[in-house]
C-alpha cells in the first residue's frame, strides 16, 4: 500500500490550502457578492493525495472491477498535564473505498483526498459526505502527525502504510502574561493562552509552520517611571500608541516601560531576535483614547513584539471590547512572517475576506470555512523561501 501525490509515491503530506489567487486551484468561487465552495475543490487542490493498494489476492473476479475499503486515521503526540508526551488520535478517521483501476489489475485507488488542520474544515461536508462517515475525503491533522492507512488482505491480515505531515519551519514565540497590581493575578489565564496557541497552530499548519513556545512567564507591572508615566493597567489598560492614527506612529511610554525597549530596533535587529515576544495585558488602548479598547491585537514590528487585547474568543463567538478573535494572534504574527507587510487592506470583497491578513471589520470569524484564516501557496513560498530567511526566530 502506498500514498501518492499526483503520480508520485510519497512519505510526506501537506495540509491543504483552500484559497488561491489562481482560479484553477481556488476552492472558492465568487458569484455577485456571494462566495461559495466549488463542488470539485478537492480534485483541483495541489495538496491532494490518494491511497493505492496493490493486492492480487483481493481481485476476486477477473471479469469485473472490485472495490475494497481502507481505514484512514491520523496519529500524533499529545502533552499531558504532567508534561509527558503520549501518543493519541488527532482524527479517528473513517473508511474509504478504493476502486480497482481495471478488470483483473489488482490495483485499487482511492478518490482524491485532503488533509485539513481545523475542526471546521474537517466538519465541512465535502462531496456532500458527513464527517467521519464512509468516503469522507478530509482528515484532520497537526504538524508532525502521521497519517495511517490500513486494510485487511485475503488472509485477513492487517496491512498498513503511512505518511508524515512534517513541519517545514518553526516560529519561536515568548509568552508574557501581565499580572494585576492587586493580588498579582493573570489578566489572561494559562488556559486562554493555550487556546490561542491552539488556534494559531491550526492556521499556520497550512504552510507547514510550527509555532513553538520558547518561554512562558508572568510579568509584574514595572515600577519604572518614564517622563512622568508609569504602568497602571488596572486603571485603563495598556497604552500602545501616543495617538490613535498618527503618522509616523509613536509608541506609548507605557509600552516602552513594559517591554524595556526605549528605542526601535532596526530590521536587522528584528531578524536577530531569538523569539517574537507576545504580551497578554488586560486590554489595549491609546493615550488618546485611554480606557477604550482600540484593537484586538497589534504587531509592533520594530519592537519585535505582539500585543493582544485580553483573552481569545472561541470561533463564532463575539470577541467583545476586551477580547480578540481566534484568528488575531495568527494575523499579528503574520506581519512578522511577511516582514511587516499587509497583504490586503480592509476589503468588502467576499473572496479576499477568507485571507488571514484581511484587516479590521472586514475580517470574518464566524466559525465557517469562509473565515479570515486562509494562506495561499504564494504566501507559503514568500514566507518560507524569501521573507523568512535570516531570522533567528524562524528556523
Amino acid at each position: 500500500m502506498r500514498v501518492e501525490r499526483g503520480e508520485t509515491v510519497t512519505t510526506k503530506l501537506k495540509v491543504a490550502k483552500w484559497y488561491s489567487k489562481q482560479a484553477s486551484e481556488n476552492a472558492f468561487s465568487l458569484t455577485g457578492g456571494d462566495v461559495s465552495v466549488k463542488g470539485n475543490f478537492i480534485d483541483i487542490n495541489p495538496d491532494r493525495y490518494k491511497v493505492r493498494v496493490t493486492d492480487n489476492g483481493l481481485n476476486s473476479d477477473p471479469n469485473s472491477k472490485q472495490t475494497i475499503k481502507i481505514k484512514l486515521k491520523s496519529l500524533g503526540l499529545f502533552s499531558t498535564t504532567g508534561g509527558v508526551w503520549v501518543p493519541g488520535l488527532t482524527d479517528r478517521g473513517q473508511e474509504v473505498e478504493l476502486k480497482e483501476t481495471e478488470n483483473n489489475s489488482g490495483q485499487f485507488v482511492s478518490a482524491n483526498l485532503l488533509l485539513v488542520s481545523t475542526t471546521t474544515d474537517n466538519k465541512f461536508r465535502a462531496r456532500g459526505i458527513a464527517p467521519n462517515s464512509l468516503n469522507d475525503p478530509t482528515l484532520k491533522v497537526r504538524l508532525s502527525d502521521v497519517v495511517i492507512a490500513t486494510y485487511r488482505n485475503a488472509a485477513n491480515q492487517e496491512v498498513s502504510g503511512a505518511a508524515g505531515v512534517p513541519a517545514t519551519r518553526k516560529l519561536a514565540v515568548g509568552i508574557n502574561q501581565l499580572l494585576n497590581n492587586v493580588g498579582n493575578r493573570q489578566y489572561v489565564k494559562n488556559a486562554d493562552v493555550a487556546l490561542d496557541l491552539y488556534y494559531t497552530r491550526e492556521i499556520f499548519a497550512q504552510i507547514g509552520v510550527q509555532v513553538d513556545v520558547s518561554y512562558q512567564q508572568n510579568l509584574r507591572q514595572s515600577t519604572t517611571v518614564l517622563d512622568g508615566v508609569r504602568m497602571d493597567l488596572d486603571r485603563d489598560g495598556l497604552s500602545v500608541y501616543e495617538k490613535e492614527f498618527a503618522s509616523p506612529v509613536v509608541i506609548a511610554k507605557e509600552t516602552r516601560i513594559m517591554t524595556g525597549q526605549w528605542v526601535n530596533l532596526t530590521p536587522a535587529g528584528v531578524r536577530g531576535l531569538d523569539v517574537i515576544s507576545v504580551y497578554f495585558p488586560n486590554f489595549l488602548t491609546t493615550d488618546a483614547t485611554a480606557g477604550r479598547p482600540f484593537a484586538e491585537g497589534v504587531a509592533l514590528y520594530l519592537l519585535g513584539t505582539v500585543m493582544m487585547n485580553g483573552p481569545v474568543a472561541a470561533p463564532g463567538a463575539e470577541a467583545g471590547p476586551k477580547a480578540h478573535g481566534y484568528v488575531t494572534l495568527a494575523h499579528e504574527l503574520g506581519h512578522f512572517l511577511l516582514a511587516g507587510i499587509v497583504l490586503h487592506a480592509p476589503s468588502t470583497n467576499a473572496m479576499q475576506k477568507v485571507h488571514l491578513m484581511v484587516e479590521g471589520d472586514s475580517a470574518v470569524e464566524a466559525n465557517t470555512v469562509f473565515d479570515s484564516r486562509r494562506l495561499t501557496s504564494a504566501d507559503e513560498r514568500e514566507i518560507l523561501f524569501w521573507r523568512g530567511k535570516g531570522h533567528k526566530w524562524f528556523k
